[in-house]
């Protein structure tokens, strides 16, 4: 049910709890009506039901031609390559299995999820229907005695007590619907992100090809390369490039050594690079392009493949030196800078190599720290006001984080990005959907935190799974923390002494 409809319930749950006596007829019948204004919780959703059962039925038939594919690839192929890539035809089927499998598990928790909601919204509704019926009863025994002459002491009591009960159930049911159809809403967006093949299906590559880039990386590594969001921005700008540009971009794709190597093109293309400086960015890389590990150390600094286990860190390191803000006030610069090179594989190359990889001049980890202090120290300074820098006021303001957000990750995203305050846990428990919808599509969301409702700190959240968020602090590690820390003021218990514990505001994009 909408947050509305919860709020006027709570509203008139405590118009009815502070009712007593004869002067509190009148407003104990106000807040009954109150209480009975809310729309009814109906058993209608055999809706949900039924599409589980549809989706177990899709999953029965994916698992069929997963089994067939599985003969296939287990059979010795001959050493013939398909698709436009030379994909060899063996690792073409063990990928397919690997997507049938997949597709399989997708399908079978969406049901399992939607099965759960139907059976929450069955109960749900039966207390509901409850705490309506005695919501009606009260509400007649008081309006029996609202009057001088009619006023009875026990039948008030009496009615106060159904009342209540009434009330709470109907607060407990509503409350149970929201956070149903919100777990709901968040699985099938995580589900949803996770359908990267369908962003590329009309680019101008051929379906095994697409298959092959789409899981590149995969939990193998720190994650799945190029994300649903990069995915969707690499298909619309292979469909923008001029034909030459497109043959050129192909004749790299087909060249180089491994769907690695591919999905890193693709996402420089979706980071807004032309074909000429992602034709140089491939010089580069291309002597280590059937090297995953090395790719991923050297473009990509977040893990965001680890095991959402509570209060977990890991350290995020190139060449031994720390992705941190050190001792400088420079949280929002910093966690953006990070958040920027996750999204852009030619900003991280830069950063970590310097533009010369194995050059032990650029590439060596003195050389990497000072460029990362110079790029966190730019948007810094260029973010800050005149005031700010002539007084010698540290840090910046959540209207200054929202605006290098727009430049230094938005405009390699395609998307802009609005400051949402966090004024209480109702507010952070309505955020959560959308934070989660953002970081399953590979968009980091910033989010500030505070002791005292002033910006104190700002970290990066960037990954989710499960009832798990995963949070990159700008001191040097990720951590994962539960949603209800975040909902309820708690990210200390598990990010580190002396974080503020409380979101405040986030940014997350239009």
């Amino acid at each position: 049910m909408g947050a509305y409809h919860l709020s006027r319930l709570i509203e008139a749950k405590r118009d009815i709890d502070g009712s007593y006596g004869y002067w509190g007829t009148g407003s104990l019948l106000h807040g009954i009506d109150g209480g009975l204004s809310a729309p009814h919780l109906t058993e209608f959703y055999g809706i949900a039901a039924n599409l589980a059962d549809r989706l177990r039925e899709y999953a029965k038939r994916v698992d069929a031609q997963a089994v067939q594919t599985h003969t296939l690839a287990s059979r010795k192929l001959d050493a013939a390559v398909v698709g436009q890539m030379s994909v060899p035809a063996a690792d073409g089927m063990k990928a397919l299995e690997a997507e049938l499998k997949r597709i399989v598990d997708v399908l079978g928790d969406a049901a399992d999820v939607l099965t759960a909601h139907a059976g929450a919204m069955v109960d749900a509704a039966r207390e509901d229907t409850r705490g309506v019926e005695q919501l009606r009863d009260a509400r007649a025994r008081v309006a029996d005695i609202d009057g001088f002459f009619d006023y009875d002491g026990d039948v008030m009591r009496a009615a106060h007590r159904t009342a209540m009960d009434g009330v709470g159930a109907r607060v407990h049911a509503h409350t149970a619907a929201r956070d149903s159809a919100d777990r709901v809403a968040r699985t099938l967006n995580d589900l949803t992100s996770q359908a990267r093949l369908a962003r590329l299906g009309a680019s101008p590559l051929r379906a095994l090809d697409e298959l092959m880039i789409a899981n590149a990386g995969g939990d193998e590594f720190h994650g799945v390369i190029l994300t649903a969001a990069a995915a969707d921005r690499a298909r619309q700008r292979l469909d923008a490039l001029s034909e030459a540009d497109r043959a050129a971009l192909l004749a790299l794709l087909a060249g180089a050594k491994s769907p690695y190597e591919r999905a890193y093109l693709l996402k420089a293309l979706a980071a807004g690079h032309s074909v000429g400086d992602i034709a140089a960015f491939d010089q580069q890389i291309h002597a280590h392009g059937d090297d995953p590990a090395w790719l991923d150390r050297h473009l990509a600094p977040l893990d965001t493949s680890a095991n959402p286990v509570q209060g977990a860190h890991t350290s995020t390191v190139y060449d031994g030196k720390e992705w941190t803000q050190g001792q400088f006030p420079t949280c929002v610069a910093s966690s953006t800078v990070t958040a920027r090179a996750q999204v852009d594989p030619l900003y991280a190359l830069r950063l970590t190599t310097g533009g010369h990889p194995g050059d032990p001049a650029f590439d060596n980890p003195d050389a990497f720290a000072a460029r990362l202090r110079e790029e966190q120290q730019r948007v810094y300074d260029g973010g800050r006001n005149i005031f700010q820098k002539g007084f010698g006021v540290d840090g910046m303001a959540d209207w200054q984080s929202t605006t290098v957000a727009d430049e230094e990750i938005g405009a390699h995203t395609g998307i802009d990005y609005h400051d949402v305050k966090l004024g209480d846990t109702d507010a952070r428990r309505d955020a959560l959907t959308e934070v989660e919808k953002a970081v399953d599509n590979g968009l980091p969301v910033p989010v500030s935190v505070s002791d005292d409702w002033t910006p104190d700190h700002q970290m990066m959240i960037v990954g989710h799974d499960g009832g798990m968020l995963q949070i990159y602090n700008p001191w040097g590690y990720t951590v994962w923390v539960s949603e209800d820390d975040f909902i309820n003021g708690h990210l200390d218990t598990a990010v580190q002494k002396g974080v503020p514990p409380t979101p405040i505001s986030i940014r997350v994009p239009r």
